[in-house]
C-alpha cells in the first residue's frame, strides 16, 4: 500500500482533515446561531467563507506538531474543505 503522495502522508493528511472538518463544524454552528437571513449571507460571501477556511486551518494546525506538518497537504485539506462547503450550497439551494 503506497502511503506517500507528492511527498505528503496520506494518513497525517486524512487526520489533519478530520481535525479541520471538526473546526469547520464549530464555526459552521456559530454562524448558523446568527440567524437566517445573516447566516445566508455569511455563508455565500466568497470574502467572509476566505477568511472562515484560513481559521479552520489555522486552528487545526494547533494539533500538529511542527516537526510533522511538513507530512500534511494543508493545500489539499483547504481545498477539502471548500468543496464540502460548496456541496452543502448546492444542496440548499435545490
Amino acid at each position: 500500500m503506497k502511503k506517500k503522495n507528492n511527498g505528503f502522508d496520506r494518513i497525517a493528511t486524512e487526520m489533519f482533515l478530520l481535525s479541520a472538518m471538526k473546526e469547520y463544524y464549530r464555526i459552521y454552528w456559530d454562524i448558523v446561531k446568527k440567524g437566517p437571513k445573516e447566516a445566508f449571507n455569511l455563508l455565500t460571501d466568497n470574502h467572509h467563507m476566505e477568511t472562515v477556511y484560513d481559521q479552520v486551518i489555522e486552528r487545526a494546525k494547533k494539533g500538529v506538531a511542527k516537526n510533522k506538518r511538513y507530512l500534511i497537504d494543508f493545500e489539499g485539506v483547504r481545498m477539502e474543505v471548500m468543496t464540502l462547503h460548496t456541496k452543502a450550497l448546492v444542496l440548499a439551494y435545490m
